[in-house]
């Protein structure tokens, strides 16, 4: 999808602590790299905690692509 849609990149985001979901990025993440896509794991909680760090990671994410 992230090639037909032409996307410069992925983010996979998910909750802190639910282990469903991050089971499943193991094999997308080999996925994206096998494809070349460039992509940012954001692991995020319901607090406002890490608000900042957050930012900034998507921030330096934006630029890199």
């Amino acid at each position: 999808l992230a090639k037909e849609r032409q996307a410069d990149g992925v983010i996979f985001t998910l909750l802190k602590f639910c282990d469903p979901h991050a089971f499943d990025y193991p094999y997308l993440k080999e996925f994206l790299e096998a494809e070349g896509i460039r992509h940012l794991h954001l692991e995020m909680d319901d607090t406002q905690d890490s608000a900042g760090q957050t930012a900034t990671r998507l921030e330096t994410f934006i630029h890199m692509i």
